[in-house]
């Protein structure tokens, strides 16, 4: 017969019985694959725990980046819309002051007229705005009024009175809270762009 070489390991103990361990090399191994067990449980927590904060840590680097980019937007777009404001607020307000005013004139007087049409009415109002308000007086529906030029007032500006009670109307004034609010938001967005 020939001789075979094992090529498997051989797990028999001693004595030659296949398979039996001493007591002492089982409990050895138990001992042994429990320590690496917790190693390898702590091991994998701590991975984990590491995980975590990296994933926590890139969320709120993504969410710094998009408030970066949110407000770097908002200033980009007030810095476009500059230029329409300071020509909305120093061209196109002024000129609506003045075309607005006789709209303004005649629902206040059909208020005054309701409340009081013994009392005389007075409006005054500028030179420059004296003979579009005549035309308007002309309508039948209106109460009479004593219409006067008022070299005081702008534009943008009617006094309607009635005995000791004035109504102004004060357009310009409207405009320029207006104009100041808008140049104080331009400002305001050209600061925090020079100081980033």
């Amino acid at each position: 017969m020939t001789a075979h070489l094992s090529i498997y390991e051989d797990f028999a103990d001693d004595h030659g019985t296949p398979g039996s361990t001493s007591t002492r090399e089982a409990d050895i191994h138990a001992a042994a694959y429990a320590e690496g067990f917790e190693e390898g449980a702590a091991a994998a927590r701590a991975a984990m725990e590491e995980d975590r904060a990296g994933d926590a840590a890139a969320l709120l680097q993504h969410l710094q980046e998009m408030a970066f980019g949110y407000h770097e937007a908002v200033d980009h777009v007030l810095a476009e819309l500059s230029p329409f404001l300071v020509t909305l607020v120093s061209h196109l307000l002024p000129d609506f002051a003045a075309t607005a005013l006789h709209p303004q004139i005649a629902a206040l007087l059909g208020e005054e007229a309701q409340r009081a049409a013994a009392s005389p009415l007075t409006l005054r109002v500028s030179e420059a705005q004296l003979a579009g308000v005549r035309q308007l007086l002309t309508d039948p529906v209106r109460c009479p009024v004593d219409l006067i030029a008022d070299p005081d007032l702008t534009t943008g500006q009617a006094i309607l009175s009635r005995g000791a009670t004035e109504t102004l109307v004060d357009l310009d004034a409207l405009c320029g809270r207006l104009r100041d609010t808008v140049t104080g938001l331009l400002h305001e967005q050209q600061r925090k762009a020079a100081n980033g």
